[in-house]
């Protein structure tokens, strides 16, 4: 039997199915884990090869040889050291841990995963010229639960924060991936403010003078950025979180 589970009746009927067998003398072997959805997985997927192929090929135009089977080995093995939850526990005969892969994390897991390994980008200075694209650098929005996007409303920011700003400034561009010469663009979103007042400083995005230029004030914008699942002002406000979170 092989089910899957959404609230506490489900799993008493299912203890019950169990407790009967057992009784009945049968063999039952019990196996349990989160539920991965068909399209995380595929979104997971697309992550992986994206990014490997991404960094291998930045790695080529710096004069390595290496191979996408070679940069997810050194992305598993150094994201395994800031995220232990990636880490099995020994097995059977004294084997010595190892490493999970993708297709065995939670969404939680998942997300701590994606983190890692743009903290590991971020902090070597081999990938200092590396240019990502957008939809691959922030993939984590693609494992943005309702519950997430709801606390939202509720969720207590500043309106204004220098500091955030300058994190915002030293972030690669949201449209073009380039590192380094990005500027903090205000959203123009009558939400947030009216013709002639600033939207908050949490709603902000990191672009480079000429995405800035060329992009941002034309009718291009919103189109540039249709890889974000949800709307661009709670983007914003949970890019502004994840930050405070972690400062």
């Amino acid at each position: 039997m092989k089910c899957t589970l959404y609230n506490l009746e489900q799993l008493e009927r299912v203890v019950d199915e169990i407790k009967k067998d057992i009784q009945d003398g049968k063999f039952v072997n019990i196996d349990y884990g989160n539920a991965s959805k068909p399209k995380t997985k595929a979104q997971t997927g697309f992550f992986f090869s994206a990014l490997s192929s991404q960094i291998r090929d930045y790695l080529t135009e710096c004069g390595f040889v290496v191979d996408d089977k070679d940069v997810r080995y050194y992305l598993y093995k150094k994201v395994s050291e800031i995220v232990p939850e990636i880490i099995s526990d020994c097995g059977i005969f004294g084997k010595e841990p190892r490493i999970k892969h993708l297709d065995e994390y939670d969404r939680a897991t998942m997300s701590k995963f994606i983190d890692g390994v743009f903290l590991v980008l971020s902090q070597e200075n081999l990938f200092a010229g590396i240019k990502l694209t957008p939809d691959v650098y922030f993939n984590w929005v693609n494992h943005i639960t309702d519950e997430e996007l709801q606390a939202l409303k509720t969720a207590d920011v500043p309106e204004r924060d220098n500091s955030y700003l300058d994190y915002r400034r030293s972030q690669p561009c949201i449209i073009c991936g380039i590192q380094h010469r990005s500027e903090a663009h205000h959203l123009k979103d009558m939400r947030l403010c009216g013709l002639t007042q600033k939207a908050p400083d949490w709603a902000t995005v990191s672009l480079c003078t000429q995405c800035h230029r060329n992009i941002a004030h034309g009718t291009g914008f919103m189109e540039s950025l249709k890889w974000i699942p949800f709307d661009l002002v709670d983007f914003c406000k949970m890019c502004y979180l994840r930050w405070q979170a972690n400062i």
